[in-house]
């Protein structure tokens, strides 16, 4: 078995789309759901500002420490400046340096000060994963050869829910207009936009994903609502489509590739407005295309292959 390994975050000054307490959590569950279950031990370690403020000062930067009982993991800015001197795993969800000054300010530290400890605690960090390109793209100047690129694994969204989530992929102004559009034609369906804080929730009766699901936050990905078992209905163009598979043949899980199985594709408001009539009226031949879709998506193998790359 692998030793304990703690995670450490806090919520001060995130700018990231997806919540570190959300994600702390999501790790410890996929832990246990793991392919390799027993592997894996964590412990969560939220920290108040005052917890940093203390660890800031009692434990200066450039006095480089290992922590001996436990591997540690931090999952925001606020986390590294707490824990910059020691050897840590870095899960980095946003660019940290966009959100230093409002960090520094938030816990009163002088901005040069706070920039230079963030800066110390990256160059310290055993080792480096973005889960977010523009981290990604900023980190990889400071350790050159250093940074893991991986994606945020499936989370699963909840089921048999009474509202319909609604996506925006390509366009918000053709998304504000379809969304108008269903409300005065289904006055008594909740539809609701999607937003972060509140896609794991609440359960969902469907996802309506407008466009091609370009989206990278966690619940208004297409491979949320599959893990999940919630029916999902994408309203696209075949020559977006068309258009987007020669451009990236790879990204299949940007579009229900397989109408029917994968969840219900369609391609005009007509076809759309019979979809979810269908679903309005009679829920469970969406519900049989979502367990289908569940069962080809594999997100306790994307949990793993994470989990291994933090701790091995």
């Amino acid at each position: 078995m692998v030793g304990q390994s703690t995670i450490v975050y806090t919520e001060i000054g995130n700018d990231s789309q997806y919540s570190a307490s959300t994600l702390a959590e999501a790790i410890v569950l996929a832990s246990r759901q793991s392919l390799t279950a027993g592997q894996f031990d964590f412990a969560l370690r939220p920290l108040t500002p005052s917890d940093i403020r203390r660890a800031v000062l009692d434990y200066p930067s450039g006095h480089e420490r290992v922590s001996l009982d436990t591997n540690l993991v931090l999952l925001d800015t606020g986390a590294m400046l707490a824990y910059a001197p020691y050897r840590s795993t870095f899960l980095l969800l946003s660019d940290p340096f966009k959100e230093i000054d409002r960090i520094g300010e938030a816990l009163e530290l002088e901005a040069d000060f706070a920039r230079i400890r963030l800066h110390d605690a990256l160059l310290t960090a055993g080792k480096l994963i973005s889960l977010s390109h523009t981290a990604g793209v900023t980190i990889e100047f400071l350790r050159p050869g250093n940074l893991e690129q991986k994606a945020i694994p499936s989370v699963p969204i909840k089921p048999e829910g009474d509202a319909i989530m609604v996506v925006a992929g390509e366009n918000d102004t053709m998304a504000q207009n379809v969304y108008s559009h269903l409300v005065s034609m289904f006055p008594e369906q909740e539809f609701t936009f999607f937003e972060p804080a509140q896609a794991f929730g609440k359960p969902w009766k469907a996802v309506l994903q407008i466009g091609l699901a370009k989206s990278t936050a966690p619940g208004a990905r297409l491979g949320d609502a599959w893990a999940g078992g919630v029916p999902v209905i994408q309203f696209a163009s075949p020559a977006s489509i068309r258009a987007e598979r020669r451009r990236r043949p790879e990204r299949l899980h940007m579009v229900v590739a397989e109408h029917g199985k994968t969840g219900i594709l369609c391609s005009t408001l007509d076809e759309l407005r019979s979809a979810l009539s269908d679903i309005l009226v009679d829920i469970l031949p969406a519900r049989a295309v979502a367990r289908s879709a569940k069962r080809r998506s594999d997100p306790a193998n994307e949990w793993d292959i994470l989990l291994k790359a933090m701790l091995q």
